[in-house]
Order: structure tokens, then C-alpha cells, then sequence
């Protein structure tokens, strides 16, 4: 998956982040592992939760044009 995910998103115009506030340390290590698939790329989230993880796509209005946060935004969270 990690290379299909690289491929991608070598070819993508932007990269969001967008899995919503559900997941614990076993999500928080594999997003570090995928954000770490793109660097050197700005990640952009369309809103934040509170505790600092992407909404989800289906929560935010389709008009929010979104932020850029640092690739390594969400490895500090819980």
C-alpha cells in the first residue's frame, strides 16, 4: 500500500489529510508512517478537531478551502 500511496501522491496537485477524530496509538503509528511517504510535499487538512486531527470530509462544508500543517502535525497526537 505504502508504494501506491507514494506514487500518488507524487502525482497529486495537493495532499489532505482527512481520517476524522476516531483512532487511537495504532492509528497515530501508521499516520506517522504515511505522512512520512510525503516529504518534502505540503499536507493540507480542510478543518481540525480540537484535539488537532483532520475532520473527516463528510463533517465539513464543501466550501472550506482548507489549511496546510506540517507533515509531522499529527505524530504528537494521542
Amino acid at each position: 500500500n505504502d508504494r501506491h500511496i507514494a506514487e500518488q501522491a507524487n502525482q497529486a496537485h495537493s495532499i489532505v489529510a482527512a481520517w476524522g477524530a476516531h483512532g487511537g496509538r495504532e492509528v497515530d503509528a501508521r499516520v506517522s508512517a504515511v505522512m512520512a511517504l510525503f516529504a518534502g510535499r505540503k499536507v493540507y487538512a480542510l478543518r481540525l478537531t480540537r484535539r488537532g486531527r483532520p475532520w473527516h470530509p463528510l463533517y465539513v462544508p464543501y466550501d472550506v478551502p482548507g489549511i496546510e500543517v506540517g507533515r509531522d502535525a499529527w505524530s504528537r497526537t494521542t
